[in-house]
């Protein structure tokens, strides 16, 4: 189901053993665009994250990675670090003038245990850095 006023999908996901005795989590597909100026500097931080419950409260067990797939690794200029309840996407090296990349962030919210998968959330995050510093 797709929300317009706030750019994001939700689905309910049956567990992966596919049983029925199990949990349902919640799947959740963000898009975010960002818009950058020239000169952007290594370790600025650029974006922060967050899985949300259903109540639309920070869940803040959550851990957050960078899929490799949507970038080049070894060369990738973004890294992301988990903060409480919190993914911090950030600069590596300095950004080059008129690039464009995506990036894809997979959100994962635990219960207190630590073992079952609540939310899930998918961040696809599409920068662009600009020729001018605006």
């Amino acid at each position: 189901m797709l929300c317009a006023a706030s750019s994001h999908c939700v689905t309910d996901c049956r567990p992966v053993d596919g049983g029925t005795g199990g949990q349902h989590s919640r799947h959740v597909v963000e898009f975010h665009q960002v818009a950058l100026p020239s000169g952007i500097a290594a370790q600025q931080d650029l974006l922060r994250l967050i899985v949300y419950d259903q109540d639309h409260h920070v869940v803040p067990r959550s851990t957050f990675r960078l899929d490799p797939d949507s970038q080049d690794t070894t060369s990738a200029p973004f890294d992301i670090r988990t903060e409480p309840g919190r993914g911090v996407v950030y600069t590596v090296r300095a950004l080059p003038d008129r690039h464009s990349y995506r990036l894809s962030v997979e959100g994962v919210a635990y219960d207190a245990s630590g073992h079952t998968v609540l939310y899930r959330t998918t961040f696809v995050i599409y920068i662009s850095v600009s020729s001018y510093p605006y």
